[in-house]
């Protein structure tokens, strides 16, 4: 078992997307995972107390110079493995240059952090597909991306015990936000996608959904536990085929 620490800088009025999904997948697996909400009073001593083996991150730009200062603190407190997800490290990959930065993935990490931590445990961790490491002597590490994944319905539901459990606003929300699919095939500049498709070509089928049935499964374990009387679809495309 492998316990990972999951950190945010704050939780706001907008439900996470990655995190619960990635928790699930590595409870799934037979992993411990806790989410913190950074307090560098009382969050250091909480995160100590867990003694996670990682730490991971899932930013964006306009926060990367934020994470980067909440890593560095926590690196000059404890001993763990970083690793950053999400927009920012996906289109600006020299972001693993950056000082204490163990590792970042590159596009989707939903296999990826299980084929990590597998290799991390065989000590073969630099080979792991969707990511960039450091080796002794600095130099960047860059492996290939996987193909896109293409069975939505093969992920256990989002782990969104571990992010209500930090929010009681987000829990007592009666709006509730799903994903029901994942990409988008159009090229508006204004956005990442046509970013993204580039990186992926040629390595699946871009437009993905959950099932219908799965979805409503999901959707109906969310309202067995939560107040839930309007739902959110975070989609880029929902309507499309």
């Amino acid at each position: 078992m492998v316990k990972v620490a999951f950190v945010v800088k704050k939780l706001g009025f907008s439900e996470l997307i990655s995190i619960p999904i990635l928790s699930a997948i590595l409870k799934q697996h037979g992993h411990d995972v806790r989410l913190f909400v950074w307090d560098e009073l009382n969050c250091i001593k909480s995160i100590k107390y867990f003694s996670p083996d990682i730490i991971g991150y899932s930013i964006m730009s306009c926060e990367a110079s934020d994470y980067l200062l909440i890593n560095r603190t926590l690196k000059n407190n404890l001993s763990f493995f970083s690793i950053f997800g999400g927009p920012h490290p996906t289109f600006f990959p020299d972001f693993i240059n950056e000082q204490h930065v163990d590792g970042i993935c590159i596009g989707e990490g939903d296999i990826t952090f299980i084929e990590f931590i597998e290799n991390l445990e065989r000590k073969t961790y630099q080979n792991t597909s969707n990511m960039y490491f450091k080796d002794a002597n600095g130099n960047v590490i860059k492996n290939d991306l996987r193909p896109l994944i293409d069975n939505l319905d093969g992920f256990p539901f989002p782990d969104r015990d571990v992010l209500f459990a930090k929010s009681r606003m987000l829990a007592s929300n009666s709006v509730k936000s799903f994903l029901a699919s994942r990409g988008c095939p159009y090229k508006c500049t204004y956005c990442f996608n046509h970013s993204f498709n580039k990186m992926y070509e040629g390595k699946g089928k871009i437009l993905r959904h959950k099932s219908v049935k799965y979805l409503i499964e999901e959707i109906n374990q969310v309202r067995s536990k939560y107040p839930m009387q309007m739902i959110k679809f975070y989609d880029d495309l929902f309507a499309g085929t």
